[in-house]
C-alpha cells in the first residue's frame, strides 16, 4: 500500500468556504451597502444631477444578487470541499505537492 499524506487541497478548499462563509456574514451583518452611496449622493445632495436617479437605481439593482452570489459560492466551494478525500497518495498534487503548486501565493492567504 502506498503511504497516505494530508490532502493540503482539501484544506485549502475549507479554508476558502470559511472566508466565504466570513464575508457573507459580514455583507449581512453591515446591510444594505447602496444605503451608505444613496444617502450620501441622492439625500445629502453630493450628486445634484438628473442622472443621479437613474445611476442608484443601477447600482441597487447591481448589488441586489450579492447575497445569492455569496450562497451559490459557498454552496461550490463546500461540493468540492465534501467530494476530496481526507489523505491522498503520498507525492499526489493534492498532498504535500500542493504548496509547491501554491508558491508565493499561499502566503496572502495569511
Amino acid at each position: 500500500m502506498t503511504d497516505q499524506e494530508d490532502n493540503q487541497y482539501k484544506a485549502a478548499l475549507g479554508r476558502a468556504r470559511t472566508r466565504i462563509g466570513q464575508e457573507r456574514d459580514a455583507f449581512d451583518i453591515g446591510g444594505d451597502p447602496t444605503s451608505a452611496v444613496t444617502r450620501a449622493i441622492a439625500t445629502d445632495g453630493g450628486w445634484d444631477c438628473s442622472e443621479a436617479d437613474g445611476w442608484l437605481e443601477d447600482l441597487s439593482h447591481q448589488v441586489s444578487g450579492l447575497r445569492e452570489a455569496f450562497d451559490q459560492a459557498w454552496n461550490d466551494i463546500n461540493s468540492a470541499h465534501e467530494a476530496q478525500p481526507d489523505k491522498v497518495d503520498e507525492g499526489d498534487w493534492r498532498g504535500r505537492a500542493y504548496y509547491t503548486l501554491q508558491g508565493p501565493l499561499i502566503l496572502q492567504a495569511y
